[in-house]
């Protein structure tokens, strides 16, 4: 009899400590899901608000002279979603590189709310093409979300 006891006392054990494994394992995995879920949304989010302003340069480019969009009235126009969209990435970038991170954001944001003429003065003296300034400044900040 008190064998029996002890052999389901030492089952019981081992079932508590597999049962117990079990569920930090699931934890951790869930965990990892959702942060992944997080950072992949936060990304989605990001590069759904700068989609349009890209969409726009390349209309422009590729659409020939007549009724072609204005491409810095309508990036001005979607300033305040891209710093919107910009501050709600900021904590998923690396607190090393954060400041290259606000760098980049710094230097979009002040090419696409400068004077049209500004902007068009400084492609024609690079030999950029119309809105490449601003393309670049772009990716430049969407690169933070590729890993």
């Amino acid at each position: 009899m008190s064998a029996e006891c002890i052999f389901n006392l030492g089952t019981a054990i081992v079932s508590f400590a597999g049962v117990t494994l079990g569920g930090v394992v699931g934890f951790f995995s869930a965990r990892n899901i959702s942060d992944r879920n997080v950072y992949a949304t936060a990304c989605a989010k990001l590069h759904s608000a700068f989609a349009p302003a890209l969409a726009i340069i390349y209309i422009a480019r590729h659409h020939g002279t007549h009724d072609r969009p204005p491409v810095d009235a309508t990036i001005k126009n979607f300033l305040l979603n891209h710093a919107a969209a910009v501050e709600e990435f900021r904590p998923f970038v690396s607190e090393h590189d954060r400041p290259a991170y606000q760098t980049a954001w710094e230097k979009y944001r002040q090419i696409a709310a400068q004077c049209e003429f500004s902007t068009a003065g400084e492609e024609w003296g690079l030999k950029l093409k119309e809105g490449e300034l601003l393309e670049t400044n772009i990716r430049a900040v969407l690169r933070f979300s590729e890993k």
